[in-house]
C-alpha cells in the first residue's frame, strides 16, 4: 500500500465502520486492517488477511443485499475482468446509507499483471458510477473516491480505457 493510498484511508477511516467487506484482502504490502476493523476479506487466492477466497461478482452467492455498512477496496478494481460485476457488488452489498471506499490504479501506472491488469477509470467514469462520490488522485499512480450509498448505482453504460 502506498504512502497516499494509506493517508486516503485514514482520512476516510470514520466511513469504514461496523461490518466491513473488504475486497482484495490479501496483505502483499500493506493491510486495510492496519487501519479499521475488517469484518471479512474477500481474494481470489488464499493468504494473510483473506477470509473468503471469491470473486467480488460472485460474492451474491455467500452474502445478501445490503449486508455491511462498508465496502472498502485498494488497488483491486484494475484487476477484475468484470468491472461491472465488480462495482455492482460493491453497491449492493452496503446497506442504504453505507460507505463505500475505494482506490485504483490512475491512467499513470503502468500494467501491473496479477491476475491481470485490465482498466483504468476517470474521475468523470467513476462519477458516472458512484454519483454522490468525493474522488481525488492519490499521488502519481492511484485514484480514491468515497460514495455513501442513497439511491441507486449510476450508469454502467460505458467502456472504461483498456490497459494495453
Amino acid at each position: 500500500m502506498t504512502p497516499e493510498v494509506h493517508k486516503f484511508l485514514e482520512k476516510h477511516k470514520s466511513k469504514i465502520q461496523g461490518n466491513v467487506i473488504e475486497v482484495g484482502s490479501l496483505n502483499v504490502n500493506g493491510s486495510v486492517r492496519d487501519i479499521v476493523e475488517v469484518t471479512i476479506g474477500v481474494d481470489l487466492r488464499k493468504g494473510k488477511g483473506v477470509d473468503l477466497v471469491c470473486p467480488c461478482e460472485e460474492l451474491y452467492k455467500h452474502f445478501q443485499p445490503a449486508t455491511f455498512d462498508a465496502f472498502v477496496s485498494t488497488e483491486t478494481l484494475e484487476h477484475a475482468e468484470d468491472w461491472r460485476g465488480f462495482v455492482t457488488a460493491s453497491w449492493d452489498l452496503v446497506r442504504e446509507g453505507g460507505w463505500i471506499v475505494m482506490t485504483m490504479a490512475s491512467m499513470l501506472k503502468k500494467r501491473h499483471a496479477y491476475p491481470d491488469d485490465y482498466w483504468r477509470m476517470t474521475h468523470e467514469e467513476i462519477l458516472k458510477i458512484y454519483p454522490t462520490a468525493e474522488v481525488c488522485d492519490l499521488g502519481k499512480v492511484s485514484i480514491g473516491w468515497v460514495a455513501q450509498k442513497i439511491g441507486e448505482l449510476g450508469s454502467l453504460e460505458f467502456e472504461p480505457y483498456r490497459v494495453p
